[in-house]
């Protein structure tokens, strides 16, 4: 409210005069105008004033109220209300509120530890999250509704987070934040739509039983360890038998931004390892697993069915993105029906027998962006190592590096073994960009059933001059590809070979090689006799030849005969001649 101040002054009021105005002098005339224009003003302003006295809440005279009800218009102080639009009173409200968001966000930031006894406010939690799940550090553990309700608090990580999980009835999202958790029974995830994301899971890969780089604690942001089962099981509820028509897949499950280990301070011994699966997915639909670091278990990750084929007894359209697998058994596992796998960017490092083994692939699978340090160390299967596919259709595996050395020494028997299982009809692999390092078998192995085909381009396998590797010992023991079905179609295009680094034959039941550098299976050449029957000359093949023809530029030769070995190619004559002899050789494996 303002105040206005105004001053009038009371005119006496009085009865107009008759005049004849004809009759009435000039200068008389001009001083009646003024008069009727000075009493005209004075009414005007009388009746503004009238007019305004209903928003008036006092009318005062020098402090003192001169006016109630229809008193006279004498020397006036006029208080008025004054009235505010519905943009000033918005301006006002939203100035209030941010300044209490301030205050808000500077105690939470400043003042409010990181937990407390007391409920957070509702702007402490994410916004889309149905539950937060939090500890204290010292072994306190709960969950915060949405709504700002503290539920289930417990000295047990694995009560609190199960019971906010369980309160998901059509699904919704349980965000961990960071901290440490440990477990004593596996998260169970059985519900549709159902969404655990944590604060960042990716860990150290190295150094992790180091003096003065010890353990997990404070290397990720949110961390589920020393799970003596699996860590996150994701089944369905009340999980029935096939006779009961009842449908057996869980749909649309994300797990994200979580590290699962079997110990918080592991072992200083890289064959140790809790039982178990870190993840293990049974019976999965539209599954999504991103940005998780899982060490120390039987399992890293393991995608499975239970029991006999059926329509709903399947995993499929499942999504994997930065996986990182370390000291565990198997990295990543699959039994039975794995359909339209998409995998990306997947990290391994001393996973005891493989990386990745996934033993049947149904419909396209696609994976890529794989790296691999001695993974398959200490297996003596030749199934196992570092890369293991059982093919049923088509598999695309590209953009992979393999470094099979632990320490000094050669690790997997195999570097990558591709499997057509049986039954598979016209199954087909690709592979593209694949660089292998060291092997104390194979390079490739392929195997399985018959009338398929693998076509392997840009590879590169060896250690000196491959554009991917670099150190260590490149010796591959076996080949660089051997096929064991020769009813199965090979085709190899492009890459690189160090082929002072192969020990057996090259290829081995292998369709074609091509553009294939340091690998020469073809070369021309002219070799001059000068009155002898024998002349001998470097071949420059990548191995003996396999075959050899021969042209002479006169005659008086009589026959001719060759003989090779890895390195030099010899022609005899019968006859000492001089002559040219024009030759081609022929490496084929």
């Amino acid at each position: 409210m303002s105040l206005r101040e105004t001053k009038m002054v009371t005119w006496p009021k009085t009865k107009s005069e008759q005049l004849d105005w004809l009759k009435i002098p000039n200068p008389e005339k001009t001083q009646s105008t003024n008069k009727i224009k000075e009493n005209l003003r004075r009414k005007t302003t009388e009746t503004k004033l009238w007019q305004s006295l209903p928003e008036a809440e006092s009318l005062t005279n020098k402090g003192k109220i001169v006016y109630k009800g229809n008193q006279p218009l004498i020397g006036l102080l006029f208080k008025r209300v004054r009235k505010f639009s519905l943009k000033q009173v918005l301006a006002v409200v939203a100035v209030v509120a941010l300044l209490t968001s301030i205050v808000v966000i500077y105690y939470f930031q400043h003042v409010l530890p990181a937990y407390t006894s007391q409920p957070l406010y509702l702007s402490a939690l994410p916004s889309t999250a149905t539950y937060t799940i939090e500890t204290d550090g010292v072994g306190n553990y709960r969950a915060v509704h949405y709504d700002g309700r503290v539920l289930w608090g417990s000295t047990n990580a694995s009560y609190t987070i199960n019971s906010a999980i369980n309160a998901l009835t059509s699904g919704g999202k349980i965000f961990i934040k960071a901290g440490e958790y440990g477990l004593t029974a596996p998260i169970l995830i059985q519900c549709n739509g159902t969404s655990l994301i944590g604060e960042g899971g990716f860990s150290d890969l190295f150094f992790t039983s180091d003096t003065y780089y010890e353990g997990y604690e404070g290397k990720a942001g949110t961390l589920l360890y020393d799970a003596s089962e699996n860590g996150i099981d994701v089944i369905k509820v009340g999980f029935k038998d096939r006779v009961s028509g009842a449908c057996n897949l869980t749909f649309g499950v994300t797990i994200k931004d979580i590290m699962v280990s079997g110990y918080l301070t592991p072992p200083r011994d890289d064959s140790i390892q809790k039982s178990g699966s870190g993840i293990i997915c049974q019976n999965v639909e539209n599954l999504r697993l991103e940005n998780l670091a899982v060490f120390r278990k039987t399992y890293g990750i393991k995608i499975q069915t239970v029991g006999s084929w059926h329509w709903d007894n399947v995993n499929d359209v499942i999504i994997l993105r930065n996986i990182a697998l370390a000291y565990n058994v198997f990295g990543l596992y699959n039994d039975h029906w794995l359909a339209n796998l998409r995998a990306e960017n997947i990290f391994g490092y001393i996973n005891e027998e493989g990386l990745i083994k996934l033993n049947q692939l149904n419909h396209d699978a696609h994976i890529s962006h794989v790296w691999s340090n001695a993974d398959g160390w200490n297996s003596t299967n030749i199934r196992n190592c570092s890369i293991h596919l059982g093919i049923k259709a088509n598999v695309y595996l590209t953009d992979v590096t393999i470094q099979n050395t632990y320490g000094e020494s050669i690790t997997a028997y195999t570097g990558i073994f591709l499997e057509f299982n049986t039954g598979t009809v016209n199954g087909k692999a690709f592979l593209d960009r694949i660089a292998i390092q060291g092997a104390n078998g194979d390079a490739f192995r392929i195997d399985g059933a018959d009338n398929c085909d693998v076509y392997l381009d840009n590879i590169y396998v060896g250690q000196a001059g491959s554009e991917a590797l670099a150190g260590g010992n490149g010796t591959v023991a076996g080949s660089i590809v051997k096929n064991y079905n020769s009813k199965i179609r090979v085709y190899v295009n492009g890459g690189f070979v160090n082929c002072s680094q192969i020990k057996e034959r090259y290829f081995v039941n292998v369709t074609s090689v091509s553009n294939l550098s340091n690998y020469i299976t073809q070369r021309s050449g002219e070799a001059i006799f000068s009155n002898n029957n024998t002349v001998t000359f470097d071949h420059g093949l990548v191995c003996t030849p396999t075959i050899v023809w021969c042209s002479f530029n006169n005659t008086g030769w009589g026959d001719w005969k060759w003989s090779a070995t890895s390195t030099q190619l010899t022609i005899t004559a019968t006859n000492n001649i001089n002559a040219a002899c024009y030759w081609t050789a022929e490496y084929k494996p």
